[in-house]
């Protein structure tokens, strides 16, 4: 069994102010999901059964629309938008393309947007049957914008920022999806299970 990992994408970011191009630094922002090991998974050594996790994510779809940065409403950022959504996943290599320049500086909020519906493909192995339960599921979000920030009622995101972003030449922003053990075998045959799939913890790193 594969070993489940990923590294998912690099966006380099830009923006405008008004209609002139202002002194932008590249700035690099990664999103990556923290999938289970394959190793610490174990084997199912019985008939699988409902809420069973499942032992290897083959694909787990997302729809991103926007990535802000800013101090306000009106002092932001968008690193990176596509209005009508860009699907990746996040089980592979993603990359964003029309990416943004971001005037250096602090920062005391982040802000993403994505599509409602989270959709995976999947599976749960029986050593018991040498079986291999192959299907997948879905699951939709309450909203669609998480924000982490300092000195906010951060009702949206699942962590607060500890401290300000700053923005300079060399700096890395990384988003995490921790989809681990949020995804379960909840019915069906081998070869059409039905997945049960959960709101993953995102969390956001700044160096």
């Amino acid at each position: 069994m594969k070993k489940l990992l990923l590294l998912v994408a690099v966006i380099t970011v830009f923006a405008l102010s008004g209609c002139a191009l202002f002194s932008g630094k590249s700035v690099s922002v990664t999103i990556d999901a923290k999938l289970n090991d394959a190793s610490s998974l174990g084997f199912i050594t019985r008939a699988v059964n409902p809420g069973d996790p499942v032992t290897e994510i083959d694909a787990y779809r997302v729809i991103f629309k926007k990535v802000e940065i800013g101090n306000s409403e009106d002092e932001k950022f968008t690193l990176w938008e596509n209005a009508d959504g860009e699907q990746k996943d996040i089980a592979g290599d993603v990359s964003f393309t029309d990416t943004n320049k971001v005037v250096p500086g602090v920062y005391n909020y982040l802000r993403l947007t994505i599509g409602t519906v989270l959709s995976v493909d999947g599976s749960i192995y029986d050593s018991e049957t040498s079986t291999t339960y192959t299907g997948s599921g879905s699951c939709e979000l309450d909203n669609e914008q998480y924000l982490w920030g300092t000195d906010i009622d951060n009702f949206q995101g699942e962590i607060t920022l500890q401290d300000p972003i700053v923005i300079s030449g060399d700096s890395s922003i990384a988003f995490t999806f921790d989809i681990t053990d949020t995804v379960f075998y909840l019915s069906g045959d081998s070869a059409n299970a039905v997945l049960e799939v959960k709101k993953p913890v995102v969390t956001i790193g700044v160096e």
